[in-house]
């Protein structure tokens, strides 16, 4: 209730908005989207000081195709309740892949409408772009990719309880490049034969000849 009180004061003084980011991907051949629909609310308290939620995306080329490389790619996650602005006690940490993203934004209480955007290429470990690393490997084995959300409560005020949130839906974004699988002699995969009609015809007719003749013959 408290929560509740602010976030109507605060919106009413300043106007604040719920905006959606954007999301500043490089050009690149194509770019794949996944969307999980997680709805998991999240609660901390004094006796149970941390909860937490896992959720997987997982991308595909299409078939015949093979990934090149990644390019770049960017996490969306949108929730409820997230209010660091007002008490600094929400802290929602996200992992992808068990790498720290950072913490979810604060926002809108009412609605789903608070978004929190990571771009995934922007993390380095000794000069590589980790993350970008580990998707290319996901999709070229086709596995999934977890991401997980951590809320720890922090008490900020003596009658702070109780932390809450809910992770309402998740979007990953990946840019990338990819090409026809070649076979064994190196041309691309030729597409399986479907026979005419008229094929069918004569090769069911032809072997009814061959079965007459062979039974006169004995």
């Amino acid at each position: 209730m408290r929560k509740m009180i602010f976030a109507f004061i605060i919106s009413a003084i300043s106007g604040i908005a719920c905006a959606c980011p954007t999301n500043n991907l490089p050009a690149c051949d194509s770019k794949l989207v996944d969307y999980t629909s997680v709805g998991e609310k999240l609660i901390a308290d004094r006796c149970d000081r941390t909860d937490s939620v896992s959720w997987v995306h997982t991308i595909n080329t299409p078939s015949g195709y093979k990934v090149d490389a990644v390019h770049g790619a960017s996490l969306t996650i949108t929730s409820q309740g997230v209010n660091n602005f007002l008490e600094g006690d929400d802290r929602v940490s996200v992992y992808f892949m068990n790498t720290y993203l950072g913490n979810l934004k604060a926002g809108c209480l009412l609605s789903c409408s608070e978004t929190t955007s990571f771009d995934l290429g922007s993390y380095f470990e000794d000069g590589k772009q980790v993350i970008l690393d580990q998707i290319f490997s996901s999709i070229s084995a086709g596995t999934d990719m977890e991401v997980t959300a951590e809320l720890k409560f922090v008490s900020n005020f003596l009658f702070d309880s109780e932390d809450w949130v809910k992770i309402c839906q998740s979007k990953l974004t990946v840019c990338l490049s990819q090409s026809p699988i070649e076979d064994s002699t190196g041309g691309e995969m030729p597409a399986p034969a479907v026979p005419a009609p008229g094929a069918v015809l004569l090769s069911g007719a032809g072997t009814a000849l061959a079965g007459l003749v062979r039974r006169r013959s004995l």
